[in-house]
């Protein structure tokens, strides 16, 4: 090598050291984290996948399952399946993390492609759009105070170190949509946590409330509670945004005892519309509601096998339930009742070779009765009304035209309730300094119930029921 060649390979080697840092880990061939002007950032968590997903019963969604949208057993779609192929859930996660004495300062964003814009499709060249799913900032005190905000998961998320941002566990699953009876959002909130050594940790939390739409029968329509999505104010005008009147708070105790991660936590909402009367002027009505979850988590077997449980119950609280069936119903004279829910899922880890992780998961999400008589028509008006039309529920909907299907009808029951069983297994096919490489297969029975109503299908449980019995298969490449 001549001097010029050399004098150019000692530039590029200091601006490359300039530009990077060093590699934060000892063998600088293969690393897992980079140096930044003091600041270590890691790619860790980003994957390239490529899925598949079949069902049973076409429900016209990709990867992502609508858990409160089974068909009916006797619907149109019930009778044809469908079968969809993606890689729409890659990710790309970014971590950046800075000690700064008593501070520990770290930024996580993260983003993957399942969301849709207006020129999404599957016709020839399969352009989903880039989602934001994570993106929050973090300060860490070593006197074991935790501030953080952005969007991330809510606190009631399960976690597995304290209440620390970054430790979530959610179920395994190749589904977007994780499970029936997972306790979650991914939202915006602001939260404050103190450490009480590695065995305690309390935790309260702001964040980002939505009143899902009123759900049931007869509902009056002589309110207001939210708003289509305002473009010039950057919501989406094709979604509905309700006019919180507060954020959701949320308060959390962790417990590692020494033997598992055990939670418990309560959350508080409000919820508020305007009525407009028949006489008299327009006015606010608002109403509290809330819950109580926990859950635990533990090995066994000398960590081959591991358990866990965690449920939600209370009122207005159908949000924090994978299914999202609904929070609230009206009464006649337009005040809001909350309904009442329950999520809840077990999982089971099995770990039979150091390759291969086997897992099995239950869950369900309830929603309950809830309804009154209007004085003035004499109907039954809210949730799981036991006049619903249930005729239809049996019978497959006659065409509506000629070699035209049709809605189904007869058939209007609200949902009782939503669970799922779901095993599968993901095996290493490799896992080194170079990343990691497996694949996943994954089987799901889910169910819809409806509440019982009149003319057919009135025997408990309703009588009328949608069952999807689908399977994933899911390869994965992850950064190291």
């Amino acid at each position: 090598m001549n001097s010029r060649l050399k004098t150019v390979a000692v530039i590029v080697a200091m601006v490359t050291n300039c530009a990077i840092g060093s590699y934060a880990q000892a063998d600088n061939t293969s690393p897992t984290e980079i140096r930044y002007k003091g600041i270590t950032i890691s790619p860790a968590g980003s994957f390239i996948a490529a899925e598949t997903v079949w069902r049973q019963a076409a429900m016209g969604d990709g990867l992502n399952t609508h858990l409160s949208s089974v068909p009916l057993a006797y619907s149109n779609n019930a009778q044809m399946s469908e079968f969809q192929g993606s890689g729409r859930q890659s990710r790309i996660a970014l971590k950046a993390s800075g000690d700064v004495g008593q501070f520990m300062l770290t930024g996580y964003y993260e983003m993957d492609w399942l969301s849709a814009g207006v020129t999404s499709n599957n016709n020839q060249s399969n352009s989903y759009t880039l989602r934001q799913r994570q993106l929050w900032a973090d300060v860490r005190m070593t006197s074991g105070w935790d501030f953080s905000g952005g969007q991330g998961w809510s606190l009631v998320t399960e976690t597995a170190q304290g209440l620390k941002r970054g430790t979530e566990v959610l179920p395994d699953s190749i589904d977007p949509q994780y499970m029936a009876g997972f306790v979650w959002t991914r939202q915006y909130s602001f939260r404050a946590v103190k450490d009480f050594g590695n065995a305690i940790s309390l935790g309260v939390s702001l964040e980002n409330a939505q009143m899902l739409d009123p759900a049931g029968a007869n509902l009056p329509t002589n309110l207001l509670y939210g708003s289509s999505g305002d473009s010039g104010g950057l919501y989406n005008p094709a979604a509905h945004y309700s006019f919180n009147p507060t954020p959701d708070f949320v308060a959390k105790i962790a417990v590692q005892p020494g033997w598992g991660h055990w939670e418990l936590f309560g959350i508080g909402r409000r919820f508020r519309d305007r009525i407009y009367p028949v006489s008299g002027p327009p006015f606010n009505h608002g109403v509290w509601a809330g819950g109580i979850g926990g859950g635990f988590r533990g090995p066994l077997a000398g960590g081959r096998l591991a358990v866990g449980l965690k449920g939600l119950w209370g009122d207005g609280v159908g949000r924090y339930g994978s299914s999202a069936i609904a929070d609230v119903t009206l009464r006649p004279d337009g005040t809001i009742s909350p309904l009442h829910g329950l999520s809840a899922i077990s999982t089971v880890q099995v770990r039979p070779h150091k390759r291969l992780m086997v897992y099995f998961n239950y869950g369900v999400d309830y929603a309950g009765r809830n309804w009154s008589i209007d004085a003035v028509t004499g109907r039954q008006v809210g949730y799981g009304t036991y006049t619903a039309d249930m005729s239809g529920c049996h019978v497959e909907p006659a065409p509506g035209g000629p070699q035209s299907p049709s809605a189904p009808a007869g058939c209007t029951g609200n949902t009782r309730d939503i669970a799922e069983f779901s095993a599968g297994w993901w095996y290493q096919i490799y896992r080194g300094s170079k990343g990691n490489l497996r694949y996943g297969l994954q089987y799901s029975r889910l169910q819809r119930d409806l509440w019982s109503g009149s003319g057919g299908a009135t025997n408990p449980g309703g009588g009328a029921n949608g069952i999807n019995n689908m399977f994933w298969t899911s390869f994965r490449y992850y950064l190291p």
